[in-house]
């Protein structure tokens, strides 16, 4: 989500996360199948993803706040460690 602070990509994640709660699946017999959704959270400036050792460290610490979710009871959004922006020179 460029542009927007660590409030709003919970919000949104959050908001995500309860629309798969509230909408069930429908499966080919036409049973119904509910699901939820736990989600992992990285919060980062842009600028940081510049560096590919950068990349693979946000996507550890995603999964590892994905990994708290689900360990945390499930259906819910962990948020993990925001990588700074790079420092200039």
């Amino acid at each position: 989500l460029p542009d927007s602070g660590p409030d709003i990509a919970l919000q949104v994640a959050d908001r995500l996360r309860e629309a798969v709660q509230d909408g069930p699946v429908v499966l080919p017999g036409g049973d119904r199948l509910r699901v939820t959704a736990s989600i992992g959270l990285m919060v980062c400036d842009g600028a940081a993803l510049a560096d590919p050792r950068a990349v693979a460290r946000a996507i550890d610490d995603a999964d590892r706040a994905l990994m708290q979710a689900k360990l945390g009871g499930r259906n819910q959004v962990a948020v993990g460690v925001a990588l700074p922006a790079p420092q200039a020179g």
